[in-house]
């Protein structure tokens, strides 16, 4: 990984952060190579097969640690 580049888990935490202020919330589903991540209000129901082609869709990541690796 670059020195400039942010590891997952800071990643994952921006993207909660930014949703937060909408009012927004970021779930978490399995899929992909890994994890697909979807930005949405928390009345929106996110089905667990949802794929990338959902509306929602945000990201997608390999592995999320459990502490920053930047």
């Amino acid at each position: 990984m670059s020195e400039r580049t942010p590891c997952n888990y800071c990643t994952l935490r921006w993207l909660e952060a930014d949703a937060k202020k909408s009012g927004q919330k970021i779930t978490r589903r399995p899929g992909g190579i890994g994890v697909n991540l979807f930005r949405h209000y928390p009345a929106t129901l996110i089905p667990l097969t949802a794929t990338m082609d959902h509306p929602n869709f945000v990201a997608s990541m390999m592995e999320i640690g459990d502490r920053c690796g930047c």
